[in-house]
């Protein structure tokens, strides 16, 4: 005889076994840490390897530029150069650089250059989420994580991409471009929810262009060119290991000198496999319950 008593201890199972699944699940997305520093990096709004060419009085750029391993010579139109155009220092690794304003050290280009390039190696090593995004992000809402594409132009033309950090402390988005990148004034990114600028990497296998008038967040890591159209804003860091181009544009550089918390800290990012691994056991453990349950009653 089936008995009020069995009833009751396998629903307090099945509401254990809820409880258990999803504190997993909930414990392994809290503790996938990862963090990627920037090195000497970290305080360069632009990075380029052989030329930075800017057009334009107007073009603002918050910290340190530097440009290696070519000569100071392939910098273009920094001299003469407009007071409080560049919030920090122009390195160059002679001294042939802008007149007066060149900082020549070639071992900190050479070491920041080293250190773009770990970071560009380092996001492409992270594990995406197994689910494409497609090449128009206006209109996507997504949670911290690591994204890749499908193949072709990734574009940001029109309507709202919004990153919510969900709750998540030291949320990231990694975006591994597969082709260019090109955004547009009619398109624009939201963050909310605990999201900034210095959460976001683009790393980019061929040219990022940002369309004229419009605005982009996060460091930007292109392997060969960064093109920002009239009157672009950057809400971050262009590095590029060919070429920096400038219009009338803005770079503001970030202060976190890592991905993930700031320096030493730690980020939660999804590992979409092993979570759903173990999600998809909790929910088997569930199942058997409820098979119990139904003969019960």
């Amino acid at each position: 005889m089936k008995t009020k008593a069995g009833f009751m201890d396998v629903t307090c199972s099945l509401r254990i076994g809820l409880v258990v699944a999803v504190a997993v699940f909930l414990q392994h997305n809290a503790t996938a840490q990862i963090t990627i520093p920037y090195g000497d990096a970290a305080s360069f709004s632009i990075l380029a390897g052989t030329e930075i060419t800017n057009s334009g009085a107007g073009t603002s750029i918050g910290q340190n530029v530097g440009l290696s391993p070519a000569a100071g010579t392939f910098y273009a139109g920094f001299n003469p150069l407009v007071p409080g155009q560049v919030g920090g220092t122009i390195y160059a690794v002679d001294s042939s650089g802008p007149a007066g304003v060149a900082g020549n050290n070639p071992g900190l280009l050479t070491d920041a250059i080293s250190d773009f390039h770990a970071t560009y190696l380092a996001a492409g090593s992270q594990t995406p989420n197994p689910v494409h995004l497609g090449l128009q992000l206006g209109t996507q809402t997504l949670v911290p994580g690591v994204y890749t594409f499908d193949a072709g132009t990734v574009l940001l033309t029109s309507g709202t991409l919004t990153l919510n950090g969900n709750g998540v402390a030291n949320p990231m988005w990694i975006f591994q471009v597969t082709s260019d990148l090109t955004t547009s004034a009619g398109g624009s990114i939201l963050l909310e929810n605990g999201a900034t600028p210095c959460d976001i990497l683009w790393r980019v296998p061929t040219q990022a262009t940002l369309g004229e008038g419009s605005t982009f967040d996060g460091t930007i890591m292109a392997h060969t060119a960064i093109v920002m159209g009239t009157g672009a804003t950057l809400y971050g860091r262009a590095w590029a290991d060919a070429q920096v181009t400038l219009l009338d544009d803005t770079i503001t550089g970030l202060p976190c000198t890592s991905l993930g918390g700031g320096e030493g800290g730690g980020t939660s990012v999804p590992d979409s496999g092993t979570t759903l691994l173990l999600l998809g056991s909790g929910l088997a453990a569930l199942l058997g319950f409820g098979r119990r349950l139904r003969s019960l009653v």
